[in-house]
């Protein structure tokens, strides 16, 4: 997208002094407006972090202390089944659709474990990450992991299982920032299994943050800088780690990145200029197809004897 310099601005506009990028095409004009509104609203998001981090715990809690829901409830006349209703047929797939036109804006915009995560670390020891969790497999046994754990004990169906699986995973990003990182998000880079979904999907969206100075030498990984997930601005080639939090763009500077839109699946189709990694390929096939097999697993009837064996098991244990 070619783009030039100037200073257009409507009277009355907070931006109206700042050295802007105008677009030729009505493509980079809509990227320049998104940008400049986010730009404007930047400080305003932690309070969207905290609204969405009250309802996750209302969602995921509440319904522990509410009495079972009648056959006949619908979620709009039962809070449990509005829960599992906002959880699995709406936040769900909703994510999953965001990806194609936003890229990972829920990661960066609103997801309640990432801004937990990183309110955490500002308070924690901020110790050096270790190598074990920023090994690139991390994220991919996570994920299996907790697809595991929710195929077994039921997430879909009951709100214990989800106050488990959810509750126990914002209690882990929480531990893992307050452990690790100097005011970043080791967790959303290196640990979240949603992260890694969202992230490799992300790079069939419509939404690229790219440098306004490109330097030589392909993506790399580094914790100086601005940016929360760890991204060498600069050197910036892929768009898996990209949370879209904003922080990198400043109309004022010629340097960090802009906000460009593009057609879907362009850096699949160029995939060689955008850091392509086997871990990815791996996961596409090991973790979508556990993922899935989770489905047939709940009708197996080996499977529900091994549940009910793991069960009795763990009883006997205390």
């Amino acid at each position: 997208m070619s783009l030039e310099s100037g200073t257009a601005r409507r009277a009355g506009d907070p931006l109206a002094a700042i050295p802007v990028h105008i677009p030729h095409t009505t493509r980079g004009a809509m990227a320049g407006s998104i940008e400049a509104f986010f730009v404007r609203h930047r400080e305003r998001l932690v309070w969207a972090h905290g609204l969405m981090f009250l309802f996750f715990l209302v969602v995921i809690f509440l319904p522990l202390f509410l009495p079972e829901p009648l056959e006949s409830a619908t979620p709009w006349n039962d809070f449990t089944r509005f829960a599992n209703y906002a959880m699995w047929g709406l936040w769900f797939p909703l994510v999953f659709l965001s990806v194609i036109f936003t890229g990972r804006s829920w990661c960066g915009l609103l997801c309640p474990m990432g801004a937990a995560s990183e309110w955490a670390n500002r308070k924690g020891l901020q110790r050096p990450i270790p190598a074990w969790v920023r090994w690139e497999g991390t994220p991919v046994l996570s994920f299996l992991l907790i697809t595991l754990l929710g195929q077994t004990v039921g997430v879909r169906d009951h709100p214990e299982a989800v106050a488990e699986v959810f509750g126990g995973t914002l209690l882990l990003a929480i531990l893992i920032v307050f452990l690790y990182g100097r005011n970043k998000r080791a967790w959303c880079r290196h640990m979240c299994p949603i992260g890694l979904l969202l992230g490799v999907f992300s790079r069939i969206g419509a939404v690229q943050f790219a440098p306004k100075r490109k330097k030589p030498g392909g993506d790399r990984f580094t914790e100086k800088g601005v940016c929360p997930t760890m991204i060498d601005i600069p050197r910036k080639e892929e768009s898996r780690h990209c949370i879209e939090c904003f922080r990198c763009v400043n109309p004022r500077s010629r340097g960090g990145l802009f906000l460009r839109l593009r057609h879907p699946g362009e850096e699949i189709e160029q995939i060689r200029r955008h850091h392509p990694n086997p871990w990815e390929v791996l996961f596409l096939f090991l973790g979508s197809g556990v993922a899935l097999g989770g489905f047939l697993w709940l009708v197996l009837p080996q499977y529900q004897v091994w549940r009910q064996q793991l069960g009795a098991w763990m009883i006997e244990q205390g």
